[in-house]
């Protein structure tokens, strides 16, 4: 049951770079429901340039399906004052709608502290532009230049550990003042920006160095330009920090990026709290679900147009990954600097040049909100998702175990999939099959979708209203594709690998006796729970494994089981690869 005292109905609106995403969850019977949700075109580039008219549109959706009013006659939200015939009593906000905070990085030292500050970068809506250290081979005048040249809205610069040499830091923030300077075109104080475009802006120094030139560093800067310091991202060479300057480029991007959005200054006085940025909302809601599943591995992945963010709980501890440079949109094209369309075109069922998937690339950067209308078309963009997970989980930086033969992010007990491509595919086969290929997990693993696009706003209400995800969960938040069992280790192909049985809900007693290098599914219904018999031939394993049986839970595909080993090996041919894409296609129902 809520507290009478409690807020009882909720707004949550997600602000994407293609739509926008609205979600009212009100108490029905006692518990908190999902009640309505609705979607509409983001609006914050031409021709409108107001996000505000996009959130309006999609709340106006919510208004037909329940029936109340939320707008007043101003198309202002009606919020608080816990009105009973119309509004809402709270409403939260997430966005990524902004583009990606453009960084440069200066440090000293590759491997340790702009190592750390690389993956401190990869929390948040960030763009690395450059890199800049000690043994880069410029001169100060070289640096100076290329600093001056980039594009960037800040400059993070790193290095020395405390109580350190301090003078090689000291000329990296020298480097990037006078650079700064250089791009605005004047020498002194820097004047309020007031309403000016974030890109007219100069870039933000964030420091995360040496403390020792906290007190120089204010007095070498002096207000010309805007200055951030936090605590030394390597205070020793075996110690990393990176929990407050994650926590300040995060606050950056909300300041630089989100807050010179077109109308976002309107919708966010609508918000109960401040705006999170999506991809943090994203992740409170995986490290939830792992806390609450008694401390169980928990991954989601969320392609989007822009950015791909994946995002792994651990007993409760979140690591976060967000590749703002890769994404099935805006940043298709992005994506073939980072990948070639070889690998994108080795997961298409039909064979196709790889300048085709070229032209695709290209023509979703440039028309980002275009739906595909064709199967090759799906493909292509799961195709694409596929790679924008693959290079985020191997460029994360995941610790490793079994002598760093694998991490514990591919040995999880759930994935999740979010984002359209993938959690709104026509078919629920083909999400599987995507997470499958892109993340190769091994172990007993839960596949479910986020076909509502809640995560983000359950992320954020979390802040608030706890139990109101707790209940939402509960009442089917989340489908459920099924399970999959993934043993490691190698067999023969061809030759048995894995017999099991099982008691079918709705057919008595099934043997299934699955080679190695195949996959297969045994249909299971959504909510059933069946115990399965295992038996695995020589040279395989299964964690998870005790007594020969494991419980398995059903789903929109049911159990799936992958015998295709683990990485998985692709033919080299082009026919045979499509041919091979094209069985496993078939045997999940896709």
């Amino acid at each position: 049951m809520t507290d009478e005292l409690s807020p009882i109905s909720i707004l949550a609106v997600d602000c994407g770079s293609v739509y926008t995403h609205a979600v009212l969850l009100d108490v029905v019977d006692g518990v908190y429901r999902m009640v309505a949700r609705a979607t509409a075109p983001t609006t914050a580039e031409p021709p409108v340039l107001n996000l505000a008219e996009g959130v309006r549109r999609a709340i106006m959706h919510i208004q037909t399906i329940i029936a109340r009013p939320l707008l007043d006659e101003h198309g202002r939200l009606i919020v608080g004052g816990r009105h009973v015939t119309t509004g809402v009593d709270v409403c939260v906000l997430t966005a990524s709608v902004a583009d990606p905070l453009r960084l440069i990085l200066a440090g000293l030292v590759e491997e340790f502290d702009l190592a750390s500050a690389r993956q401190a970068a990869l929390t948040t809506y960030t763009r690395i532009e450059e890199v800049i250290s000690l043994n880069d081979g410029r001169d100060m005048g070289g640096r100076i230049e290329l600093l001056a040249n980039r594009q960037a809205d800040a400059v993070l610069v790193v290095g020395g550990t405390e109580g350190g040499a301090n003078g090689a830091v000291q000329r990296l923030v020298k480097a990037a003042l006078l650079a700064a300077q250089c791009r605005s075109g004047r020498i002194g104080p820097r004047p309020s920006p007031g309403l000016a475009e974030a890109s007219s802006l100069p870039p933000t120094l964030l420091y995360a160095g040496n403390s020792a030139l906290h007190a120089q560093l204010h007095d070498l800067i002096n207000g010309h330009v805007p200055l951030v310091v936090t605590d030394n991202i390597r205070p020793r060479l075996d110690v990393e920090r990176l929990q407050p300057l994650q926590s300040q480029l995060e606050a950056l991007y909300e300041a630089r990026q989100l807050a010179y959005v077109p109308g976002f200054d309107h919708i966010s006085a609508w918000s109960t709290q401040p705006a999170l940025p999506t991809a943090r909302a994203f992740g409170r809601i995986v490290q939830f679900l792992s806390a609450r599943q008694g401390g169980s591995r928990v991954l989601g992945v969320d392609v989007g147009s822009v950015a791909t963010v994946v995002a792994f709980g651990d007993g409760g501890r979140l690591d976060l990954r967000v590749r703002a440079d890769v994404g099935v949109g805006h940043s298709a094209a992005r994506l073939l600097e980072a990948v070639s369309p070889a690998d994108v075109a080795r997961w298409l069922p039909f064979p196709l040049d790889p300048a085709e998937v070229h032209n695709f690339a290209w023509n979703k950067a440039l028309y980002p909100a275009t739906v595909p209308q064709e199967a090759r078309e799906v493909a292509l963009e799961q195709a694409l998702a596929r790679e924008a997970i693959r290079i985020t989980l191997e460029g994360g930086g995941w610790e490793t175990q079994d002598g760093g033969q694998s991490s514990l992010v591919r040995r999880p007990s759930s994935v999740i999939a979010a984002g359209s491509t993938l959690a709104r595919a026509p078919r629920p086969g083909q999400t599987v099959l995507a997470l499958l290929d892109a993340v190769q997990p091994v172990g007993i693993v839960r596949l479910l979708a986020d076909v509502n696009g809640l995560m983000p706003a359950l992320g954020a209400v979390g802040l608030i209203q706890p139990i109101a995800v707790v209940q939402v969960l509960e009442k089917g938040g989340l489908l459920s594709l099924g399970t999959a069992i993934v043993p490691s280790g190698r067999g023969v192909p061809g030759e048995p690998g894995l017999r099991l049985r099982l008691r079918h809900p709705a057919g008595g007693p099934l043997e299934v006796e699955v080679p190695y290098g195949e996959l297969e599914v045994v249909p299971l219904p959504a909510g059933e729970e069946v115990p399965v018999a295992l038996e695995l031939a020589s040279g395989l394993g299964l964690e998870g494994l005790e007594h020969g049986q494991v419980m398995v839970t059903g789903g929109a595909v049911g159990l799936i089981v992958d015998l295709r080993g683990r990485p998985l090996h692709l033919p080299d041919d082009p026919e045979a690869c499509a041919a091979q894409a094209q069985a496993w296609l078939a045997r999940v129902g896709g």
